[in-house]
């Protein structure tokens, strides 16, 4: 974890496009940190259900819990999650990036995850419908990045709008009408 209590994205997380953003063990998750707190809830209820590990289940309760304030206090931009810091601190995924501004996967997994109030569980999928929603399906992220960066990863090779550089991600696309389904759209 990060000094403010974010998973480190190391080499990559799921988007193994973002190859390079943690290399020297500094960069952050913002995705990874959603998907973290899924993991622990889930692990929690079930060491409850199954009244197993009581020190576990505080152990777990407690991280989540932390990870939550974390995620919220250190990820949200105002109108969307951002996705990443890079070794440098660079924010990927934020307002003020030209490139890369929005990503699809740190919007649907905070409702998958219900990692936030609700309230900016709705405005982070406002702000996907409105910037990545395309007829052909929902954008990995938005805009494409048009110069290679060697500090983010692979993905920035990519001609804007192909593959992991803007274009559709299929599974990552299955996620975003799961989070609709959770939201009752």
């Amino acid at each position: 974890f990060s000094p403010r209590g974010l998973p480190l994205i190391g080499e990559c997380d799921w988007n193994d496009g973002l190859s390079s953003a943690g290399d020297k063990m500094h960069g952050e998750s913002v995705w990874l940190a959603h998907f973290l707190h899924l993991v622990l809830h889930e692990i929690t209820g079930l060491l409850e259900r199954l009244k197993r590990e009581p020190h576990r289940v505080k152990s777990y309760r407690a991280s989540t819990a932390k990870l939550f304030k974390a995620l919220n206090k250190h990820g949200w931009d105002g109108q969307w999650f951002w996705r990443a810091t890079t070794d440098e601190g660079a924010v990927l995924g934020a307002r003020r990036c030209r490139d890369g501004r929005i990503f699809l996967n740190a919007q649907t997994w905070a409702v998958i995850a219900n990692s936030a109030p609700p309230a900016r569980l709705h405005r982070a999928m406002r702000s996907a419908r409105r910037l990545l929603y395309k007829p052909y399906g929902a954008l990995l992220l938005y805009p494409g990045y048009s110069t290679p960066d060697a500090s983010i990863g692979y993905l920035t090779q990519y001609a804007s709008g192909l593959r992991e550089n803007g274009g559709v991600y299929t599974h990552a696309a299955v996620w975003t009408i799961m989070a609709e389904a959770l939201l009752g759209n």
